[in-house]
C-alpha cells in the first residue's frame, strides 16, 4: 500500500468515529443523568419494599384465619357425638 492510500484510510476511519460520537451525542442529549436514575431507582425500591408488606399482612391474616378454620374442623371432628360408627 502506498503512503497516500494509508492516510486515506486512516482519515476516513476518524471521521466515522467522529461522526459516531457525534449522533451518539445526539440520540443521547434527553436521556436522564446517573443521579435521576438512583433517585428514580429508589423510589421503586421504596414502592415495592411497602407493597411486600402490604401483601405479606395479607397472607399472615389469611394464614391465621385458615388456622384457625383448620382448629375449629379439628375440634368439630373430634367431638364424640358427631361422629359416626
Amino acid at each position: 500500500m502506498l503512503f497516500n492510500e494509508i492516510i486515506y484510510l486512516l482519515s476516513g476511519c476518524m471521521v466515522t468515529v467522529f461522526l459516531s460520537l457525534i449522533y451518539l451525542k445526539y440520540r443521547m442529549r434527553h436521556l436522564p443523568s446517573v443521579e435521576e436514575l438512583i433517585l428514580v431507582q429508589k423510589s421503586i425500591c421504596e414502592d415495592m419494599f411497602f407493597l411486600n408488606n402490604e401483601s405479606m399482612a395479607i397472607l399472615n391474616k389469611r394464614k391465621r384465619e385458615l388456622y384457625n378454620e383448620m382448629k375449629g374442623l379439628l375440634r368439630d371432628y373430634d367431638e364424640t357425638d358427631k361422629t359416626f360408627h
